[in-house]
């Protein structure tokens, strides 16, 4: 099996440290954070309705209205620290795609420019090794044929 390499190329700039590919990574954390903050929202209001009916029968009626504001003011805190949560988790997820497919695209620029010796590598624990690899493969083969052709 081939060692995997990666040439990097160009400068680093502070926006890719944190979203490698904008446009994937908004839209991804979009959807989830729509999908997370539709579950926490009908969690939190049937929380809600259930408490108030139970705080209804054991609450003095006039009592009630702060003792609702405070149960609805924690948990819409609990909600917001909820998705707050997710957003950094999903941040985290996609910047790991993101940089691995930010990472095929600079090689096969690099290829595309005339680099063949140009090579995708990845770190251990990033998807497609096995595209990767193949491209990898692939470049290795044409390499060889061109070394061949030239003789």
């Amino acid at each position: 099996m081939p060692k995997l390499r990666w040439i990097p190329g160009g400068k680093r700039r502070l926006r890719n440290l944190v979203l490698v590919n904008p446009r994937y990574q908004t839209r991804y954390i979009f959807y989830i954070l729509l999908t997370g903050t539709v579950i926490i929202g009908n969690y939190t209001f049937l929380l809600f309705h259930s408490l108030r009916n139970f705080l209804a029968e054991r609450t003095p009626p006039e009592n009630l209205p702060f003792v609702l504001e405070d149960m609805l003011l924690k948990l819409a805190a609990a909600a917001g620290a909820f998705i707050l949560l997710l957003s950094v988790v999903v941040l985290v997820l996609s910047h790991h795609t993101a940089g691995m497919m930010f990472r095929f695209k600079q090689v096969i620029d690099a290829v595309k420019a005339g680099d063949t010796s140009a090579r995708i590598s990845l770190r251990k624990n990033d998807d497609f090794p096995e595209t990767a690899q193949a491209f990898n493969e692939m470049m290795d083969a044409l390499e060889s044929k061109a070394r061949d052709n030239s003789k």
